[in-house]
């Protein structure tokens, strides 16, 4: 006998911790068996709780990438309680997925995931000699930044995220070929991440310590930030930050630039500092620029431009102060320019009156030969 179609009908199995339950139709599963022919179908899957590290852990190996089967194409619609995998946990998992040609696809997989809430659409495949590939975009909402060193970010390209503490939404992309053991190709690993952060706190670390050493600008020593929006790139093995602007208190900032595997540093800082801030007053960096200039930079700015160079080890920064007008300035630029403007009116209004009388008196001239002339005809008729 060979049925063409096999119904299952509330299926259960356990496997250690984890429990699965499906339903649906599988055809053809004998000739998949025997006779190395396609096995299609498709299921509902469901689990109170799912541990994927048996799947991916071989005792002796580690964590190994899974080869999936070829010659099958299922559609398995899933819903699951809680999924363990590599130290992560997700709730409330939902979504359709695909195995076809080898490849896993996720359609609107979502998940309860570092305290908010992250959709994923992309695929995995292993078709070996080929290395494994990811290629995922998410979307979170609430996501504790934390998240992202977990699920999308190596942590040794983006150290920094580990001094973090807030949570994020946005978009971001992952595109990286793989190590058997599941590790990322940190060289070819691309990812892409538009964000927005609402509030982020950033601890007191040894970089941030002697940035705000050099540039004697106190609240950049362990800052809380708010309302970010930070787009970046990864690739290459490079962190690239497209800029990114934001405030503290009365100063406001924008930073740019690129950091590597290698941590080397490669940051334009640019803080706008109004010049009658306390702060400011106290800086001996700045205090120099405002005693020079006096009252003529009252209600104007200084900025302060930072180049962040060496590595994150050995960070070297450097500086230059560019000052803009100040109120007082403007208001002498304005009046000497209405003065000028004003001399110039008069000096057009004479000109103006000496042509005027220019004119009148060759007129009355001119009156004055015709009635001569006039006066002479009537003598001579």
């Amino acid at each position: 006998m060979n049925p063409p179609r096999i119904r299952l009908d509330r299926f259960a199995a356990t496997m250690g911790q984890s429990d699965l339950a499906a339903d649906g139709d599988l055809e053809n599963p004998l000739g998949f068996l025997f006779s190395r022919q396609s096995l299609t179908g498709a299921l509902t899957v469901k689990s109170r709780l799912l541990d994927l590290d048996p799947f991916i852990e071989a005792p002796s190996r580690g964590v190994q990438a899974v080869e999936l089967p070829d010659r099958v194409h299922l559609n398995l619609k899933a819903e699951f309680d809680r999924v363990l995998m590599q130290g992560m946990e997700f709730a409330a998992v939902s979504g359709d997925l695909m195995v076809d040609k080898q490849v896993l696809h996720l359609n609107h997989l979502q998940a309860d995931f570092a305290q908010g809430r992250l959709q994923a659409d992309g695929s995995y495949r292993w078709i070996p000699p080929a290395r494994p590939l990811l290629d995922f975009n998410f979307k979170a909402a609430a996501l504790r930044i934390g998240g992202l060193l977990q699920i999308a970010v190596p942590a040794k390209l983006a150290p920094f995220l580990k001094d973090l503490q807030g949570s994020v939404d946005g978009l971001f992309q992952v595109n990286t070929p793989m190590e058997i053991t599941l590790m990322p190709v940190l060289e070819q690993f691309f990812h892409r991440g538009d964000l927005s952060i609402a509030q982020v706190a950033v601890a007191n670390t040894p970089l941030l310590k002697k940035l705000a050493d050099a540039t004697r600008i106190e609240r950049l020593r362990s800052p809380t930030l708010k309302n970010l929006n930070p787009r970046y790139t990864i690739q290459d093995g490079r962190f690239h930050l497209r800029p990114l602007g934001f405030t503290l208190g009365d100063y406001s900032f924008s930073l740019v630039g690129s950091h590597g595997l290698d941590l080397s540093l490669e940051y334009s800082l640019t803080a706008r500092i109004p010049t009658e801030s306390a702060e400011a007053k106290l800086n001996p960096l700045l205090s120099q620029y405002l005693q020079s200039s006096g009252s003529l930079l009252k209600g104007g700015t200084l900025d302060m431009d930072i180049a962040i160079s060496g590595t994150a080890l050995d960070p070297k920064f450097s500086t230059r102060i560019a000052r803009t007008l100040g109120d007082t300035l403007k208001q002498v630029v304005k009046a000497e320019a209405e003065k000028r403007l004003g001399l110039d009116s008069l000096k057009q209004q004479v000109q103006d009156k000496v042509q005027t009388a220019k004119d009148s008196l060759a007129n009355r001239a001119k009156d004055a030969v015709k009635d001569l002339l006039q006066g002479r005809k009537k003598k001579n008729p």
